[in-house]
């Protein structure tokens, strides 16, 4: 859950500070990127296209350090995150882009290396997944056979996505 608020709270100071931009909602950058190009607003499409690409560096960057540290790369995201973190915090008079793209690959790479709670898939940043999840484990504790598997799958997702 530490993760979750972190990465929320990482979007809501990058949008409200930043540009308007988020770090880990993808999805918005998406969105606005799209309404800046029909807009015609090179500017605003450019602002939110530059997160994005950092994102996807984030990405690529985890699962190569997956793949070279296996899962000490968990800790070394963690060490990254906090440390990325405590300087861009410090951080003066950095370019508004770079200071979004480094926000911006530190989260992707807590996405990519924190994706499953026992072998159920999870989101460290958004809970609308989770909440997913954990309702199709409530409904299928409804029928006899899964409701075991049913109710393990809605327990974990749950407890995941609301403890703090």
């Amino acid at each position: 859950m530490l993760l979750a608020v972190a990465g929320g709270s990482l979007d809501a100071f990058l949008y409200l500070n930043h540009g308007k931009v988020f770090a880990a909602a993808v999805t918005g950058n998406v969105v606005l990127a799209g309404i800046g190009l029909l807009s015609h607003d090179t500017r605003a499409t450019e602002n939110h296209l530059v997160p994005l690409a950092s994102f996807l560096v984030g990405l690529w960057v985890a699962s190569w350090l997956g793949e070279k540290l296996g899962r000490r790369a968990v800790r070394v995201g963690l060490i990254a995150e906090m440390v990325g973190l405590v300087v861009a915090s410090l951080a003066r008079g950095v370019p508004e882009h770079l200071y979004v793209a480094c926000i911006a690959v530190l989260v992707a790479y807590q996405i990519r290396t924190f994706r499953q709670v026992d072998e159920f898939t999870y989101n460290s940043t958004f809970i609308t997944s989770n909440l997913r999840t954990m309702m199709d484990g409530l409904y299928e504790a409804m029928e006899p056979k899964r409701r075991c598997g049913g109710l393990r799958k809605a327990r974990e997702l749950g407890r995941k996505s609301f403890e703090f």
